[in-house]
Order: structure tokens, then C-alpha cells, then sequence
């Protein structure tokens, strides 16, 4: 039955369905066109699939890519090492430097006939080609690594149909005619048409520019590649892939374009221009002084042979200076660094999108956190429940028993529990929050009639196909199968498990309702697949979006009554399997007419029934009924109302999310339209009247979800707060659910932190959030710390962080103080916590003097979290933002850094992100502070070594010129040495500085902020080091006596080679002790921690010293150098050591740096503060509360 669903190939359709009419039909988009082929079925049907199986097997996709192509997109064609080679000798410095080497070489051949001339000619050709090609295969490997980063950043899993089953799929391998699921949140991966869909809204803002949102249905169903669905869900038929795509033609144009540099790499390519100038100077400065010396020295103008030698030999060190002056290494360590950490961060589960936000993140102030996924483990679990009025929750081990509260072995009530609950008496104690009231029955639920086993399987069987059919969750369980292979091990999906593999679930969808899915099955052994197939379509369905906090479906009445039948004949037949129920009741699969009096409790033969799903307190107010044990409807007081609103009060308490089900009964003058009405009047009549169906609903049950906190956040927290870094919390729960996850994250001071008094001192201040009410409460709690934050002009505050002035106030909702009624509250340390809609209505002066303290925002929606990023951003905030949902993209736009989560991230999120994080895991975004910390830090290290050489070099050989009477044979640096150099401190730096893996102590720092690139430590460390090494060099060129004697020179070898060979080994150690110097620039005495963890640090050094031996060794005239004995060897390395101890001193000389003013500029002390214990608590919340802002009268 299921293969008549395929058809073969027509030769005619087949025909008509060529590559290039699809890809008219995707370019012109024209429905008439579309119709001509027999719309989205008869495309499917040429093409061999269909448009609701998929194609049938896997030899249809493979011929399906034979003929109409892959879905790769085209990519940067790199660079080969010889083209590479051929960019790095194309610089003009070394161009003049091989034209003035192939001169000496010609001169030294044909004019002079000096073998010494030739031979340092070609030294220097060699040294430019070794230092070109080093820099060369840096640059090619480097290469190679963006190429592969890239490749790991596109690449990524959709959902399509095949063979009738829905599937994960590379995205590269979609085909012509995949049947694509779609869901909010996906980028589309190829060109499509839209088969069947609810709600559907496009935004095709990356590929035309047009930032409206576009419905797609039947009358408009061409969706283009790339365009991103923000609303709705459903299926499309792939029309064009690849390069046949309109994305993909966009992608094909700009391949070739090279990436703008990073904010870093253009202050340090600023900078290194500025280098660069100054060598010229000294270049300049150089040759003239050269030159003068020697005319002044009255030398023999009729030897032209001499006079032409010593001016080509000043022009070549004039220009070696600018050579080794100009530091090209810099750029190469940002971006070898920067390739580095991208590489590392993506072993520490984070992928860097943009280069330039791997370096902000190091200078990152503000971390505004998602809760669900990020701060906890996304493994939610129904821990608890309101049904009929009382609370029920699953029993462990150890844990304290509330009052009030039925225990059971489940997470949802089977009918015993049920009964059990209703014969005891006692009503919700929880709820009612007295002992005495619950004693006298004060809060209990409404009762006239006796709760049986049936009419608690009813009121049970509602509230499952309540949750059932209002979601579209999937759970499998994974069961044994026979593999060879894999012999006992080897297991499979199974939707419809026994209960031997019902501890083996795998949650395909939300994990919120994914858990209500599993909770069913495991509770009461509701299969979600049998309740919907008897229910089949909806009529209409409103998804969940974080603004009205939940999610409707309306079914008609026959659909929902024959749903519920199912429910409570599973629920019969699983509490008899599982020995729940009583003997004489096991077995039955209850009456019909028990399951029809319960469904005619909540819908009385309704036309429709409406399903609501969401926030408890929200929809609370919308209900004007309670399901009672019974399996009646009880009509809800204010009393009523008050008990369930201290329910949802206590399950947040404990840290639960509290989600409430409802359903309302429709008769056939209550529908918005017909039911065979088109599908699009039929649509917006619902958008219409949706307000409308939402209200007078029945409260069938609440259920209380736990999502632990991930173990490692509270640790990564305290290193935020160590680092300087305020972590905030931005989250859809109820506010005192997101105080409970708050503390034991330590986002909030721990309760067991609080005295006795402290925990029972709660202050109420009227009209709130009246901001001079909320200071003086923050006054009285932070005290001395608590800062006035006055902005004179907020529009030009604005211009100069970057936020539109016209944006400022995006999503905000002013209202006056009065009309506030406030949950803010105020804890010990002065931390804010409040709710988005408050956040919202305050003004901007308020908003600016509350985010400096506000720790956690609840209830709140992604505008919100819009508002406070560019308020963060008005206060000079570096603002690090997470998301998940489509809706988070202004906010992770906005921000200096976007970090989508990379496993419940949607595509859209991603697509506005900058990073992502690809466990969703907070402690992850700790890693990437660091690396992004790393970065700066490794490139600070490179400049304190470079800008030492630099002054050394230039010093010494400016020095030397004058003294020297032009002689440049006499130089203790001749040019094929400074050329080394430049290598050693160019590349080789880079390579050993740059990849520096990060220690945990860059967290021990205030934030980098906009600091600049050269602190005060840094320019004290270069200029120590460079007066030593400057005059070491100069008394040992200059001092015979002192040579002599140090070097181990024999009578008559000073000033000759041996003397200059010695001084040239002695500055190249010189420069290996120093960077063990560089790698610690912040006055650490320990410079050696972390060396051997740097590996490639460790191979630069080998590979120096080993090259070091060989010029020194066997260079000869090549390098103007000499062997050397193992006594000047020893007394070489041994001078070159004395950098230790001149650099320890540097360290010892104390000096007020910049960062210690940036750290006091953003109020963070120099030293980290002692980390806050996280420690969860089940103790009431209150407790904790040790000031709340509330309006006079409010509950």
C-alpha cells in the first residue's frame, strides 16, 4: 500500500521537468508557470517522489543528484605556497633590498673582483628568500585552516522526508524533489515550494534586502534559498540546488572577495606602519650618516672601486634597517593567533563565524545569559503536578516531603493517586501555604461527587490529549535488535515502546514538551502517536512565541472525543499491565460513557475544542474553570484563583517551570468560519479571533518541569565574576523560578550565605519600580559601591557606541510609576531582579541607573532583551548576548558579540550570531572569554619582543655608523645577520608567541574593555630591556679589553669576524631569554608557568638554536660569520641569559598600569573577589527575598 504512493517517472513529465524549467520556475517564481506543470504533486511526480513519502529509496536520491546537481555552494579558491611566495617577495622594501643585493653581486663579480662582496650579495638573497618562504607556508597553512573552518561553519543537518519517514540530512546532501520540513527558525537550503504549512512568514532580508515579512501559502508558495523562515511550520518541495539557487548565485559572485581585515588586525596593521615609518627614519638617518662619515674621513675619490663600494654597502643597510624595522610578523601574529584559537575553540565546543568576535569576546564586560540549555542541562523532566485541585510530585530518595503533597513513584498521577488524593480530604496544601487551612479544607477544590477509578482515568485522559494533540513532539525509545555485529548491543528507534525501553528516551523535538511527551508514556503509557492518529488534522494551529507565552490548536469535537477514548482505553490497559490499579478494576479499559462525561465536562458536545498550552500564572487569569478529580468542571472564584496562583507561587519556589493545560469547548456559531473554508480565510479569521478563543478556558492540569543546572556553571559564574564580567540572566520563566535557578547558578547570593535575620528581613516599598525607591534600597544593600550613572546627552551617547538614537528605546513601554505594580526585588548584595514587563515601562533615565545592578530579567521577550543590551552598549559596555530562538536575532545583532547555541539554536539565530556555541553550554562562553582574552594577550607578548629588538637593532647599528667611518664591513650586525633576525622576531615570534595556549589566570583580570594595545607594564618592560641590551652590545663592539676577555678572543681577532661572529650569537640569545620574558606581561615572577603546555613555543626555540648553530658554525662568508669554540659558545649563551635577571628587575620596578584605571573606570576591584558558593535550596523563596518591591496591596 505504502509503494503505490510512488509513481516512476513520466517520460513526458520527466521531459518537461529539465533543470533549466525548474530553475525558471524558481527564478521567475509565477504560479501560473507552476500550474502549467501541474503544481507542487505533479513536479514531485516527474520527478519520481512524493510530496508526502519523499523520495522511496536511495538509489532515487543518487539519480536525482546526477541529474540536477548537489547542494554545495561555491567556495573561496585558496592560495598555493607559490602564489603565496610570490606575495610576500612583492613588497617594495625587499624588492629595492635584491636589487641592491644583485648590484653587489655584480659589483663584487665584474668591478671590484672581491670575492667578500659577491659572496655577502648572495647571503643576502638568501636571506630574503628563507624569511619570504617561512612567511609563506605560514600563510599557505593558515590558509588552509580558514578553508577548513569555513567549511565546518556551513556545514550542518536539516530535515527532509524520505522513504515516509522524517530524517536528518547534511545539508550538501539535499536533492531536486527532497520533501524539506519546515520549521521556525530554519535558513532554507535551497529554492522551494511550499506544500502544505501553518502560519508561515519569511523574511527574505539576507537575499533582497527587504526586511518585511512575507507569507507564504498555495497562492504564494515560492520560497527562495538562503531566506529564513521566522514563523509557522510545515513541508516544501526542493525545486533547484547548489549553484542553481538564487543564494547560491549571490555566493558565486562574491566567492573571490577577500574578508575585511578585524578591528585588531587594522589597529595593528596601523601600528605597524608607524613601525615601518620610523625605520625609514632610521634607514634614512642611516645612509646619510654612513655616507658623511666616510666623505669626512677624506678618503681616495680616484678609487672609485672603494667609494662606490661604501655607498652601495650604506644603501643596503639602510634599507636592511627599514626591512627589519618594518614588522610584518605583526599582522601574521594576529592572524596566526587568531587561526590558532578558532581552531582550539572549536575542541572547547565554540565556532567562531567572525574572526573579529573572537577578539572581542576577550574584552567582553557584560554577559547577558539565556537560562534553559545555556545555565541548565536542557534535560527537562516533569517532576510535579496540579491535577484536580492538588499537587503531585515524583518521590526521591532523600528528599524532603512537603505538606500537602501526594508522593508517588511517577511524575504525573495514575488514577490510584488520583483517588487516593480525593479520600484523604486534604486539599492542596501547598497551595493554601497553612497547616490550619488545609486542616479545615479551606482551599479544597469543589467536590459533589465521589472520585472513581473511572472518572479519575477521565479527568487523566483529558489532560493527556490535552498535551498530546497540542504539540507536535516526538520521543523515541531505543530498543534491542538482533545485529551481527553488534551482538547485545545493537539498538533501534521505536516510537510505540514497551516499557522495558522506557528508560532509553531520545528527544527529537522541544525538550519542554518532549518531556510532557515522555511523561505521558512513562506516567500513564499514553502513546502520542495513537492519540493523534485518531484525532488526524487540526483545524488551525497558533505556535508558541515567546510574546503570548504559549500555543494553541483548535480540533473539532468528534476529533477530540475520539482522542480521548484512545487516552483512557491506554491508560486503563497501562495502569493494568504496571499492577497500578486495583484487582477489580485491572484489566477494564473503561466505560465509553465515563471517557464521554469527562470530554463533556470540558468541551459538552462542542463543535471545536480549543487546546491552550503555556504559562501558568499567564494563563491562570484565563480560565474561569478548574477540571476536578471528578472529571467535572468546577467554576473558579477569587478564591480559586488565589489557590492556584500560590501553587504555580510554591512550584517556582522549588525551581520548577510551571506549565499550564487548558481546553475550552466551541459550539458550531463560536467558530471563527466554516470548517471547509480556504485555507488562507480560514487562517486569518483564527489570527482574527484568537484573543477571543483563548478565553473562559478550563484548567485541566499543571505540570512542574526541572531542568538542572549544568554542574560546571556555578564554577564558571565565579570566573566571570573573578574576570570581572557581570552575568546576567534573561529568561521566559516565572520570576521566582528564575531567582531559584539564579542562586544556584550564584548569579544571586546563595541562601545559606544570609543570616537568620537577614532571611527573615522583607521590606516593601510602595510604587515600584520608582527608581529613587529602588536606589535607596540598592543604597542600603551595596553600599559605598553603588554608582551614579548620569548620561547628559543619551543621543550622542548613543552615535558613539554605536546604537541607532532611534532605537534606543526599541521595545520599550513607558508608563507612569503609579500604574506599576511591581515583583521587583533587591537582594543583599544591591542585585535587581525583575520582570520584562516592568523593564520595560521604565524610562530610559530610570533604565540607565538600574541595569549597573539589575542580575536577573524574568518573564521577559526578546525585545527586552534588545532594550537591555543597548543600554548595556549606552553605559560602554563590551555586551556578550546568547539566543536561541528566531525572535533573539535583533538582540544578537545589537550586541558586540552574538552567541547563538548550536543544538537548540535556530538557523536564524545562528545566521545573526557571531558565534556559536556548540554544546549550549555557558561554560563554554567562559572558554571563549578566554581565548578571545588569549588573543590580545598573545599579540601584547609579540609586540614587547618585537619593539625590544626593534630598538636594539636600530640603536646599535645607528650608533655603529657614526663610529665607525663608514666602514660597514665592521658592523657587529652585518645585513645577512639582520635578516635573520628579522626572521627570528617576524615569523619565528609569531608562530611561538601567537599560539600561546591560554592559562586560567587571564580571568584573574578586569576586562580589556577599549584598553589599548601597549600598557604602561609593557613600555617599561621594553625599555629595561632594551637600555641593557643596548649597552651589553655597544661595550662588547666598542670595549677591546672587555671582549677580550669575555669572548675568549685570541690577539688580533677584535673587531674582526670571531669579535663580530661572538656579538652577533650573543644578541640572538639575547633575544631567545627575552622571550621567555615576553610570555608573562604583567610583572608575573614565574615566567616559566605554562612553558611546556606550549608546544609550539618549544619547536620555534629548538628550530632557532639549531639554526643558530649551523649559520654560526657553517655560514662563512654567506653569513659573515666564523666557527666559534665551545668557550665563547658558553660565555655567548651565558650573556645572552643575562635577560633573566635584567628582566626580573623590570619587573620589580612598581608602576601604575592602564588596566588598573580601566578596572576602576567599569567599578571592579584589581584583585578577583572571592567566588559566591552556589548551593541549590529547597527552602521557601521568601527566605531569600531580603527586600521586595511591591506595590501597596498586591498580593
Amino acid at each position: 500500500t505504502v509503494r503505490s504512493n510512488w509513481t516512476g517517472h513520466s517520460a513526458t513529465l520527466q521531459a518537461a521537468m529539465e533543470k533549466s524549467v525548474l530553475g525558471n520556475l524558481a527564478k521567475n517564481r509565477e504560479v501560473a508557470d507552476l500550474e502549467k506543470v501541474g503544481g507542487v504533486k505533479g513536479i514531485a511526480k516527474a520527478l519520481g517522489s512524493s510530496v508526502k513519502l519523499g523520495y522511496k529509496d536511495d538509489a532515487s536520491v543518487r539519480q536525482a543528484r546526477e541529474t540536477y546537481g548537489s547542494n554545495h555552494l561555491p567556495e573561496r579558491k585558496t592560495r598555493n605556497f607559490l602564489q603565496h611566495l610570490i606575495d610576500a617577495l612583492w613588497d617594495l622594501t625587499l624588492i629595492i633590498l635584491i636589487v641592491a643585493a644583485c648590484i653587489t653581486i655584480i659589483f663584487g663579480i665584474f668591478i671590484s673582483r672581491r670575492q667578500e662582496d659577491w659572496v655577502q650579495g648572495i647571503g643576502i638573497l638568501f636571506a630574503v628568500v628563507v624569511v619570504s618562504a617561512v612567511t609563506s607556508i605560514v600563510n599557505w597553512l593558515q590558509d588552509r585552516e580558514f578553508v577548513a573552518l569555513a567549511a565546518t561553519n556551513a556545514k550542518r543537518n536539516v530535515r527532509v522526508i524520505r522513504g515516509g519517514v522524517e530524517q536528518d540530512c547534511v545539508i550538501y546532501d539535499v536533492v531536486v524533489g527532497d520533501i524539506f520540513v519546515l520549521r521556525a527558525g530554519e535558513v532554507l537550503p535551497c529554492d522551494c515550494a511550499v506544500i502544505s504549512g501553518d502560519g508561515l512568514k519569511v523574511s527574505e532580508a539576507s537575499i533582497t534586502g527587504e526586511s518585511a515579512q512575507l507569507t507564504k501559502t498555495a497562492k504564494d508558495p515560492f520560497m527562495v534559498g538562503g531566506s529564513m523562515l521566522e514563523e509557522g511550520a510545515g513541508h516544501a518541495l526542493v525545486l533547484t540546488t547548489g549553484v542553481d539557487t538564487e543564494y547560491g548565485r549571490i555566493v558565486k559572485a562574491l566567492v573571490d572577495q577577500e574578508s575585511p581585515p578585524t578591528p585588531l588586525q587594522a589597529k595593528l596593521d596601523s601600528l605597524a606602519k608607524l613601525i615601518g615609518y620610523v625605520g625609514m627614519g632610521f634607514g634614512a638617518a642611516t645612509f646619510i650618516l654612513l655616507v658623511a662619515v666616510f666623505f669626512a674621513s677624506g678618503p681616495n675619490l680616484d678609487d672609485t672601486n672603494t667609494v662606490v663600494n661604501r655607498i652601495l654597502g650604506a644603501f643596503v643597510i639602510a634599507i636592511t634597517i627599514v626591512v627589519v624595522a618594518v614588522p610584518e610578523g605583526l599582522p601574521l601574529a594576529v592572524t596566526i593567533s587568531l587561526a590558532f584559537s578558532m581552531r582550539s575553540m572549536i575542541a572547547d565546543q565554540t565556532l567562531v563565524r567572525e574572526l573579529q568576535s573572537c577578539e572581542t569576546m576577550g574584552s567582553a564586560t557584560a554577559i547577558c545569559s539565556d537560562k534553559t540549555g545555556t545555565l541548565t542541562e536542557n534535560k527537562m523532566t516533569v517532576i510535579a503536578s496540579l491535577v484536580g485541585g492538588r499537587l503531585f510530585r515524583r518521590a526521591f530518595d532523600g528528599e524532603r516531603r512537603l505538606p500537602g503533597v501526594t508522593y508517588g513513584t511517577t511524575s504525573l498521577p495514575t488514577s490510584a493517586d488520583v483517588i487516593a488524593s480525593a479520600e484523604s480530604g486534604a486539599p492542596d496544601a501547598i497551595a493554601a501555604g497553612d497547616a490550619a487551612a488545609a486542616a479545615a479544607g479551606a482551599d479544597a477544590t469543589p467536590s459533589a461527587t465521589a472520585t472513581t477509578t473511572e472518572s479519575a482515568r477521565a479527568a487523566i485522559a483529558v489532560m493527556d490529549s490535552a498535551i498530546l494533540l497540542n504539540s507536535d513532539a516526538v520521543v523515541e525509545y531505543q530498543v534491542p535488535v538482533d545485529d551481527p555485529a553488534a551482538p547485545g548491543k545493537a539498538t533501534a528507534p521505536d516510537y510505540d515502546s514497551k516499557l522495558d525501553a522506557l528508560d532509553r528516551p531520545v528527544f527529537r523535538d522541544n525538550k519542554t514538551e518532549c518531556a510532557m511527551v515522555h511523561a505521558l508514556r512513562t506516567s500513564h503509557g499514553s502513546v502520542f502517536q495513537h492519540i493523534r492518529n485518531a484525532a488526524g488534522e487540526y483545524l488551525f494551529r497558533f505556535n508558541f512565541s515567546s510574546a503570548r507565552k504559549r500555543m494553541t490548536t483548535v480540533y473539532s469535537g468528534d476529533a477530540w472525543r475520539a482522542a480521548s477514548a484512545v487516552a483512557m482505553g491506554s491508560i486503563a490497559e497501562f495502569e493494568a499491565a504496571s499492577a497500578v490499579a486495583d484487582a477489580s478494576a485491572a484489566g477494564t479499559g473503561g466505560s465509553t460513557t465515563d471517557t464521554m462525561a469527562a470530554t463533556d465536562a470540558v468541551a459538552e458536545d462542542a463543535a471545536a475544542v480549543v487546546l491552550v498550552k503555556g504559562a501558568a500564572e499567564t494563563l491562570a487569569d484565563l480560565c474561569s474553570h478548574e477540571l476536578a478529580s471528578t472529571g467535572a468542571a468546577a467554576a473558579l472564584d477569587d478564591a480559586g484563583h488565589d489557590r492556584i496562583r500560590r501553587s504555580i507561587a510554591r512550584l517556582a519556589d522549588t525551581g520548577l517551570r510551571a506549565l499550564a493545560v487548558c481546553v475550552r469547548g466551541l459550539a458550531e456559531d463560536e467558530l471563527p468560519c466554516a470548517n471547509d473554508a480556504s485555507g488562507e480565510d480560514r487562517d486569518a479569521a483564527y489570527h482574527k479571533a484568537i484573543e477571543r478563543l483563548e478565553d473562559g478556558l478550563v484548567l485541566v492540569g499543571i505540570v512542574g518541569i526541572k531542568d538542572p543546572v549544568r554542574p560546571e556553571v556555578p564554577r564558571a559564574v565565579a570566573n566571570c565574576r573573578s574576570a570581572g564580567i557581570r552575568v546576567r540572566m534573561c529568561t521566559g520563566d516565572n520570576i521566582r523560578t528564575a531567582r531559584f535557578i539564579a542562586r544556584e547558578c550564584g548569579i544571586l547570593p546563595a541562601v545559606d550565605h544570609l543570616s537568620e535575620e537577614e532571611q527573615k528581613a522583607v521590606v516593601e516599598v510602595p510604587l515600584l519600580p520608582a527608581m529613587d525607591a529602588i536606589d535607596a534600597v540598592i543604597s542600603s544593600r551595596a553600599g559605598p559601591s553603588v554608582v551614579e550613572v548620569v548620561l547628559d546627552d543619551p543621543v550622542a551617547a548613543a552615535r558613539k557606541v554605536g546604537v541607532d538614537p532611534e532605537k534606543m528605546n526599541q521595545g520599550a513601554e513607558e508608563a507612569p510609576a503609579e500604574s506599576r505594580p511591581s515583583t521587583t526585588m533587591v537582594d543583599r548584595d544591591g542585585l535587581v531582579s525583575m520582570e520584562g514587563k516592568e523593564f520595560r515601562a521604565l524610562s530610559l533615565k530610570e533604565r540607565v541607573r538600574l541595569v549597573p545592578y539589575l542580575a536577573v530579567l524574568a518573564r521577559s521577550s526578546p525585545t527586552d532583551k534588545l532594550l537591555l543590551v543597548n543600554t548595556l552598549k549606552l553605559l560602554n559596555d563590551i555586551v556578550a548576548v546568547t539566543g536561541d530562538g528566531s525572535n533573539d536575532a535583533p538582540a544578537l545583532k545589537a550586541a558586540h558579540v552574538g552567541l547563538a547555541m548550536g543544538i537548540a539554536g535556530t538557523e536564524v539565530a545562528k545566521e545573526a550570531s557571531k558565534v556559536v556555541i556548540l554544546d549550549d553550554n555557558f561554560a563554554s562562553i567562559v572558554r571563549a572569554v578566554r581565548w578571545g582574552r588569549s588573543v590580545i594577550e598573545n599579540i601584547r607578548k609579540f609586540l614587547v619582543l618585537q619593539l625590544t629588538i626593534n630598538v636594539v637593532a636600530l640603536t646599535v647599528t645607528f650608533v655603529v655608523s657614526g663610529a665607525n667611518e663608514g666602514d660597514t664591513s665592521a658592523f657587529p650586525l652585518s645585513v645577512s645577520q639582520l635578516l635573520w633576525i628579522n626572521l627570528l622576531m617576524d615569523s619565528a615570534a609569531a608562530l611561538a608567541l601567537a599560539t600561546e595556549p591560554p592559562s586560567d589566570s587571564l580571568l584573574l583580570q578586569a576586562p580589556q574593555g577599549r584598553a589599548s594595545l601597549i600598557t604602561r607594564i609593557m613600555v617599561k618592560q621594553i625599555a629595561v630591556n632594551s637600555i641593557w641590551q643596548i649597552f651589553l652590545v655597544l661595550f662588547l663592539t666598542f670595549d677591546e679589553t672587555a671582549a677580550n676577555a669575555l669572548f675568549f678572543l685570541e690577539p688580533g681577532q677584535f673587531g674582526q669576524r670571531a669579535h663580530l661572529t661572538s656579538i652577533f650569537n650573543m644578541f640572538v640569545w639575547l633575544q631567545l631569554f627575552a622571550k621567555l620574558h615576553a610570555r608573562k606581561i604583567h610583572d608575573e615572577i614565574n615566567i616559566f608557568h605554562g612553558l611546556l603546555e606550549s608546544k609550539m613555543a618549544l619547536f620555534v626555540i629548538f628550530l632557532i638554536i639549531v639554526g643558530q648553530v649551523i649559520i654560526v658554525e657553517f655560514g662563512g662568508d654567506l653569513m659573515l660569520t666564523t666557527a666559534l669554540t665551545p668557550a665563547q659558545w658558553g660565555m655567548c649563551i651565558l650573556m645572552g641569559a643575562t635577560s633573566l635577571p635584567v628582566g626580573w628587575i623590570s619587573r620589580a620596578i612598581p608602576i601604575f598600569d592602564a588596566d588598573d584605571e580601566l578596572a576602576l573606570r567599569f567599578g571592579f576591584h584589581a584583585r578577583p573577589e572571592a567566588p559566591i558558593t552556589s548551593k541549590g535550596s529547597g527552602e521557601k523563596e521568601e527566605g531569600a527575598e531580603l527586600v521586595q518591591l511591591s506595590t501597596p496591596g498586591a498580593a
